[in-house]
């Protein structure tokens, strides 16, 4: 009604905690929440490497059955200040250190594995420096709007420490989806192809991996090369003022003939994001849009031998294309 005066105060507009966590776990697979977390120790472990191409030494353990999820790494660990400030906000803000050559860039990955596994969760880590811990039980912690801030806890005896920094986040309580999943063998073996495939140069590269006490042997992928054959090799690397450059690695070849490993790997700071791929996001069946004339075909098992390699790499890992909430 015109002339009404408008009543005190703001409108309040704040998601509840319960709808926030709903949404953020929903359309992440549980494979994929894993990883988030398996990306995260391996980011310490290029952190504390830095230029390094070796990570021997560094140890990521998993443990995955129907009543916990434990994941555990000699990483380096994460401070104080990053935990209170970054670590475990929703969502990267501006000014956040970043990690050279990182895989995690959006800041939810960790947060959103946490929710979606279970219903309590404790996070403990050590640097050289400090120890610190935090233990939330989410229905206490969604009950309580007004505070989004995660509880400190006790540093409880541990393996780790000062001398040994790392990670350790343990998340019982499981949800009942979780829970069963988690208990399959199948589960298991899946989570143990994914790892091996996503982060096979950095297991190349020393960094020890095991779930469940299996230790991860990395799958490597072999091209042909004879005196008269050898892959076709591109390095490009794209500059923007101000900003870090953007190298890529083109290698193209031939390998056996196997239509399940035929296609093109694309890989973003060392993590392997697509495998094997035959779909038009990487070129195939592509049509000169007027004529409507093939440039490049469809994939066909006639391709079985092809591999291509695409390797992006950047310090800046905002320039990295990926295509991910991660």
């Amino acid at each position: 009604m015109a002339g009404q005066q408008l009543p005190p105060g703001q409108i309040d507009a704040q998601p509840t905690k319960t709808f926030f966590v709903d949404m953020l776990v929903r359309d992440i697979p549980l494979e994929q929440a894993v990883l988030d977390l398996v990306d995260n120790s391996v980011d310490g472990a290029k952190f504390m490497h830095n230029a390094s191409d070796r990570f021997d030494g560094r140890q990521i353990k998993l443990t995955v059955n129907s009543d916990e999820f434990i994941i555990w790494d000699n990483c380096g660990g994460f401070s104080i200040e990053a935990a209170r400030d970054y670590a475990f906000r929703f969502g990267r803000k501006i000014g956040t250190p970043k990690t050279p050559h990182s895989i995690g860039q959006f800041g939810v990955g960790m947060k959103r594995a946490l929710f979606k596994f279970g219903e309590h969760f404790v996070v403990r880590s050590a640097t050289e420096d400090e120890v610190w811990a935090i233990d939330v039980d989410v229905a206490i912690w969604e009950a309580d709007e007004k505070n989004w801030h995660f509880p400190w806890s006790e540093f409880k005896e541990s393996e780790l420490s000062t001398s040994l920094p790392g990670t350790e986040i343990i998340v019982d309580r499981l949800r009942p989806e979780v829970s069963a999943r988690f208990g399959t063998q199948h589960f298991v073996n899946t989570i143990i192809g994914l790892v091996k495939s996503k982060h096979r140069q950095f297991i190349l590269s020393g960094l020890s991996i095991s779930i469940n006490g299996t230790h991860l042997d990395a799958t490597n992928l072999c091209l042909a090369m004879t005196d008269k054959l050898s892959p076709g090799v591109d390095i490009l690397s794209f500059e923007t003022e101000g900003e870090d450059s953007v190298d890529v690695r083109i290698v193209v070849g031939v390998g056996t003939s196997s239509p399940r490993e035929a296609g093109w790997y694309v890989i973003c700071n060392g993590r392997v994001i697509l495998e094997a791929d035959r779909r038009s996001v990487t070129g195939w069946g592509v049509l000169e849009e007027e004529a409507g004339r093939t440039l490049i075909p469809s994939y066909h098992n006639q391709f079985s031998r092809f591999r291509g390699i695409v390797s992006f790499d950047s310090s800046d890992s905002s320039r990295i294309p990926w295509n991910t909430t991660k």
